[in-house]
């Protein structure tokens, strides 16, 4: 994914809207059956609410989906630049993170979105929702596989993990050596009383809390003309500095 083109992601982007728009029927039967064994359970008001999936809900889905292919790729741009005393220069880049895991609770849509947000930005995306939407959040991230494929992307580029259960979610967020980020709601949790094991979990593999929805992974790419440089331990230190004042700056919110 990290190596896809603006093209091909918007390409992937616009197919998956065009299907998602094609497959409202069907999405709605699915998204009836969790509906059913969300109110077996005993699910009510806002969150059964959240759960439902209409014709306009799938709409803006699609419509999401658009406006994530409008967007500028982030990917190759500079944010900033400087020059060192000895004129080595150095520059900030976005680049992609890799994979990032998405945790979420019944709300189908925010598979679409935050699939399109990480194809957008390079990631592969794993999307773990509720149970009570697992079969709603498998149907649209079939869609989805389906456009990575129709544009050329491999389709595992957004996978729907049935495992829903919070020792896997827990399990995710350890999964520091193939997981580079994980953004978590915590809603769920909160409703267990489970948010602090849960923010505790996710600190763990360097993402902060939900508190801001942010992701603060820093990191750096060095020319191999510089890597033996006196220039290179000069900017591992500025890094770390970047990472200490980070963690300083979640300490001072809690």
């Amino acid at each position: 994914m990290a190596t896809a083109g603006t093209a091909a992601k918007n390409a992937a982007l616009l197919e998956a809207a065009s299907r998602l728009t094609a497959s409202s029927e069907n999405l709605i039967d699915v998204n009836a059956a969790d509906m059913d064994q969300a109110r077996q359970e005993g699910i009510t008001g806002p969150l059964l609410d959240r759960l439902e999936l209409t014709p306009e809900r799938i709409d803006g889905m699609a419509a999401g989906l658009t406006k994530v292919a409008a967007l500028a790729d982030p990917i190759g741009e500079v944010t900033e630049g400087w020059t060192f005393p000895n004129g080595i220069k150095a520059s900030r880049v976005r680049v992609p993170l890799g994979v990032v895991a998405v945790i979420y609770e019944a709300r189908p849509n925010v598979t679409a979105d935050a699939a399109a947000l990480c194809l957008k930005s390079g990631n592969a995306s794993l999307l773990r929702g509720s149970s009570y939407a697992l079969r709603s959040n498998l149907a649209i991230g079939a869609i989805l596989r389906d456009g990575l494929e129709a544009a050329g992307l491999p389709a595992d580029g957004v996978q729907v993990l049935e495992d829903t259960s919070r020792e896997g979610a827990r399990a995710l967020m350890r999964a520091k050596a193939w997981v580079e980020g994980v953004l978590e709601e915590g809603e769920e949790y909160e409703e267990e009383g489970e948010t602090e094991g849960a923010e505790s979990e996710a600190a763990s593999n360097g993402v902060p809390a939900h508190d801001d929805g942010g992701l603060r992974l820093v990191g750096i790419l060095v020319d191999n003309a510089v890597k033996e440089s006196r220039t290179l331990p000069r900017l591992l230190e500025r890094l770390e500095e970047v990472c200490k004042a980070g963690r300083r700056s979640l300490k001072g919110r809690g």
